[in-house]
């Protein structure tokens, strides 16, 4: 049996919900615009989650084309200047079961386990790091919002700009550390 688009979303919003909810939100699926601050109003969108900063814009779409883009930035356009309030995309390609997504939280448990084993055993630590990374990288691709900053917590990562243009005859060289340098491995 094929779904049409509508119900198809339905059902996946109705997996997203108790991810969103095991986040400390609640959600109002298909909010009507009493629900709604005012900015807002006049959309539709699949659900808020509401209860916890920032509150959450949710829209879920299927996975065929890029007919979505311009609804996302129309909608970030919206939310701009409402620091508030962040909108979270959900993609999906079809309804067949796949792993239900893991809570932020449990990621970073992960990777304190991983620390604690890295010091009695360095090769199981490293394979258990290598699949926490794929996992992470798995559900960014299929839409959920990973807190980058709680997984990394503690550690002396940044962003860093590099270069765009492959031809600019630039060499970028990541510098050794002096000795004596700590290292937060």
């Amino acid at each position: 049996m094929t779904l049409s688009g509508p119900e198809a979303e339905r059902i996946a919003l109705d997996r997203v919900v108790p991810l969103l909810r095991s986040e400390g939100y609640e959600v109002i699926s298909e909010p009507g615009p009493a629900d709604l601050p005012p900015f807002l109003a006049d959309r539709r969108p699949d659900a808020i989650a509401i209860g916890k900063h920032p509150c959450l814009l949710v829209e879920v779409f299927r996975k065929e084309g890029n007919r979505e883009l311009t609804r996302i930035r129309e909608l970030r356009s919206l939310l701009h200047g409402h620091d508030n309030w962040e909108l979270r995309v959900f993609y999906f390609s079809s309804l067949e079961p796949t792993l239900a997504p893991v809570p932020n939280d449990a990621m970073t448990n992960a990777i304190q386990a991983a620390r604690a084993v890295s010091i009695t055993e360095p090769r199981a630590a490293i394979l258990l790091a290598w699949s926490i990374v794929e996992a992470v990288a798995r559900a960014y691709e299929a839409g959920l919002a990973i807190d980058f900053r709680g997984l990394f917590a503690g550690e002396g990562r940044r962003r860093i700009s590099l270069p765009g243009y492959p031809f600019q005859r630039r060499r970028y060289w990541v510098r050794p550390r002096s000795p004596g340098t700590p290292s937060n491995a």
